[in-house]
Parts: C-alpha cells; structure tokens; sequence
C-alpha cells in the first residue's frame, strides 16, 4: 500500500497462531463500490471471502487484537482503493489520519447496516421481489437466481419473509403456462419448502429443454423426409438425366422404378427426344381416328345406295 510491490504481500498471525500466513492481494480482488445501499451487501460478501481466502479475516474480527499493524494498514488503503470513486469514500477516509482498515470496516458495516439505511435496502429489496415475474419469454434460471438473491439480501438486513410468504410468492409470480401443473402440485403438497419447489421447477425446465431439442431434431428428420418424397415424385414423373440417374444409390433408383410403374400413364416431360415421339404418336391416333370415321361414313353411305336400288358408283 505504500507502493505498489508492497500492496501485494503480507503476512499475518490469525488468532493465537504462531507462524504466519503468506498471502497476495490487489486492488482488483476487491473491486469497486459505488456506495450504493443495494449493493452493499454483495461488496461486504466479496470482501469477506477475499480477505478470508488470504488469510486476512482476522484484521476484521474485533475479538482479535490486532498483531499485524502494517497489514491493517494495507487495509485500510484496499477499502479507500475500492470506495474512491463512490458515495462511501467518506465514511472509509474518516480514518486516513491512522490508516485503520479495521475501523474503516465497521464505519462501513454501522453506516449501511444500520436502521435507516439497512431499512432502504429491505424496502428496495421488497419491491423488487414482488415485480419479479417468469413469463413465457423469460429464462427459469435468472428468474430463480434473481429470487434467491433478492431473499438473501432481505434476510442481510435482518428484515426476510416468512418462509410460508416466500413460497407463495415464488409460486405465484410463475406467469409461464408450461408449467401450470408443476404448480399446482406444488401448491397441494403440504410438506414443500422454498427449496423443494425451487428444484421441482428447475427438473421441470430441463424436461422442456430436453423436448425442446428432440421436437427439433424430429422436425428436421421429417423435412429432409418429405423433401426426399418430393425428389423421388419429381424424377418419377420426368426425365432423369444420365449423370444424375448414375449419381443415385440403389435404394433411390429402386424408389423411382417403383414410383413409374405403379403410375404407368406418367409421361415424361424433360426429355425432348421423348416429348418429340410423344406428339407424333398423338398425330397418328388422331389421323387414324378421322380415316376410321370417313371409311365407317362411307360405308353407312353405300348401304343407303344399295337399299334405294342405286347402282353403286353413282351419287344423287
């Protein structure tokens, strides 16, 4: 703290323990607080865990004396470090004359943990909870850590609901149809408990999301399906080109042999040569259709000639 290479190790004896413990620690492992009353609680758990896996916890705990005066010290310069740019600058640099990190703290933890502002952070809290809601387009995950967070930090507060309150409200706030049933189960049994419910509706949410994937996966299968129907349709019904007839597997060949010959009156469309024989063969019955009225006209035409007595070779 009072120059950079310093501010990264100390030693400190924790409790009556005779050897020390060596540890590394930066501005950074702490981060910043703006000083605002809805973030206090995150930064004091940040702080605790940080110190605590440095082997630095003690300096925190007024039961202990402090041994270590050049570690409360950099103390004290971590917490100014961290509050610098916040509202709570003035609460941690009323102790820069001593450079006291451990009174540094507790003026922190007296000043947002007491009874007005400790009262804004239950209130702000609270109504968060309420609006919080899992709708059809929101996330179950977020949903439930958000739920959880906002509990803890009313419980931080010394202010929490009711377990009884804290259940309903989290079953009621589920604003997402998917799970309706899940719900309502929940609400008839009488031995849930917040966190019973909690996984029931994270089992839930997996369940949706292992059908959510399997629906997609059918789907798929069904599409490339249909769309292999529709190609064995369209080569039945047409001309398949050489290069692509000898492309096919077996079993595609097989599927369009067998599409043709229970269609025999297909015809094919693509292929000129064959829609060229195919007009001359529709001339020709055309033709012999009209040769064989004629010569049926002609015939019924000679009949009449002969009943009349006509010779045959003369017309009236």
């Amino acid at each position: 703290m009072r120059d950079d290479d310093e501010a990264n190790d100390n030693e400190v004896v924790e409790g009556n323990a005779q050897q020390a413990v060596s540890f590394k620690i930066t501005a950074k492992d702490f981060g910043k607080f703006d000083g605002s009353p809805e973030h206090w609680f995150a930064f004091k758990n940040k702080t605790q865990s940080t110190l605590g896996i440095a082997g630095f916890s003690a300096l925190l705990d007024e039961r202990i004396p402090i041994r270590d005066i050049e570690g409360n010290w950099r103390l004290y310069y971590l917490f100014e470090g961290a509050t610098n740019e916040g509202s709570a600058s003035h609460i941690v640099k009323r102790h820069k004359e001593l450079r006291d990190g451990r009174a540094a703290w507790q003026s922190l933890v007296e000043w947002y943990e007491g009874r007005v502002v400790a009262g804004d952070i239950a209130k702000t809290c609270r109504v968060k909870l309420q609006a919080l809601e899992l709708n059809p387009k929101g996330d179950t995950n977020s949903y439930i850590n958000e739920f959880i967070r906002l509990k803890d930090q009313l419980e931080d507060t010394g202010e929490g609901e009711r377990p009884a309150t804290l259940i309903d409200q989290f079953l009621d706030q589920i604003k997402d149809s998917k799970y309706d049933v899940t719900v309502t189960t929940l609400r008839m049994d009488p031995n849930k408990t917040l966190e019973s419910c909690i996984q029931a509706i994270r089992r839930h949410d997996l369940v949706l999301a292992r059908q959510k994937v399997q629906d997609h996966r059918l789907t798929k299968v069904r599409r490339l399906n249909i769309e292999d129907d529709v190609s064995i349709q369209s080569m039945a019904s047409s001309y398949v080109q050489p290069e692509a007839w000898y492309a096919l597997t077996p079993d595609q060949r097989k599927a369009i042999i067998q599409a043709r010959q229970g269609n025999p009156t297909s015809t094919p469309t693509n292929n000129p040569s064959a829609n060229g024989q195919g007009e001359l063969a529709k001339k020709e019955a055309k033709k012999a259709r009209r040769a064989k009225i004629k010569e049926a006209k002609k015939k019924a035409w000679l009949e009449a000639k002969r009943r009349a007595g006509k010779p045959e070779g003369k017309k009236d």
